[in-house]
């Protein structure tokens, strides 16, 4: 135990304190900011209540009350600002200039914050988030992405349907335009066999025909088939009574 005072602060400034070393030979801290502290050599302070901790740690003089460089060579200055909506709601660029800034490391000497606990995820949070929130949003965004495009994929397969659908309907129409182009017997006891084409919207159909009147005229009796671009296949038959 020292005798007297000049003692005690000889000790101190030659041996430190238990529980605080530092070790330098280099230029002095400056805490210039109001209620600021600098710790390490040539750390600097110069906002007001801000914190500049380790070699060479800097908190600018234009940055927030509050703010903090921790670790050598960081840097704090303004907060970055910015704006970003979704779905009319800002997510993003919410702080403003008056907002105090953490740094630790400065540009090109970034470091890594390990060991942060997750962060709770709402609408009002403040929380930071760690990889692991960050990875599990990426494997959600995965699987909503690969249901997206399972999706996508289904509607590729309907619309390929749906254009197969309308080829055979333009079939339908060609063959209809063939076989009601096809002629038919008008005189008693006579009958006529005649062929048709026909095409519709790009497809085409050909087709045969057989028609027969009964000798007094009356009946008339009338069959056709016939076939389109499509590979589809039609027939068709009618009776009549004219009096």
């Amino acid at each position: 135990v020292p005798d007297n005072v000049a003692d005690a602060v000889n000790m101190l400034n030659c041996e430190g304190t238990k529980y605080f070393k530092a070790s330098s030979s280099g230029p002095a801290a400056k805490a210039e900011g109001r209620n600021s502290v600098a710790i390490g050599q040539s750390a600097i302070s110069r906002a007001e209540n801000s914190i500049a901790m380790g070699n060479g740690a800097e908190v600018s003089g234009d940055a927030a009350a509050g703010s903090v460089a921790i670790g050598s060579g960081s840097r704090a200055g303004r907060a970055h600002t910015g704006n970003y909506s979704l779905n009319g709601q800002v997510v993003a660029g919410r702080t403003g200039s008056n907002t105090p800034v953490m740094s630790f490391g400065q540009a090109g000497q970034e470091r890594q914050l390990q060991h942060v606990a997750p962060g709770v995820l709402s609408a009002e949070s403040t929380d930071a988030v760690n990889g692991s929130q960050l990875y599990a949003v990426h494997r959600q965004t995965e699987g909503n992405t690969q249901a997206i495009n399972n999706l996508g994929k289904k509607f590729d397969h309907l619309n390929d349907r749906v254009d197969e659908l309308n080829r055979d309907i333009r079939g339908v129409g060609a063959s209809a335009a063939a076989m009601s182009g096809i002629p038919q017997a008008y005189l008693p006891g006579k009958s006529l066999m005649g062929l048709g084409v026909g095409g519709y919207g790009g497809e085409s159909a050909v087709a045969i025909g057989v028609s027969r009147i009964s000798d007094n005229g009356k009946l008339i009796m009338k069959m056709n088939a016939g076939q389109n671009s499509r590979g589809n296949f039609s027939v068709g038959a009618g009776v009549g009574w004219q009096w």
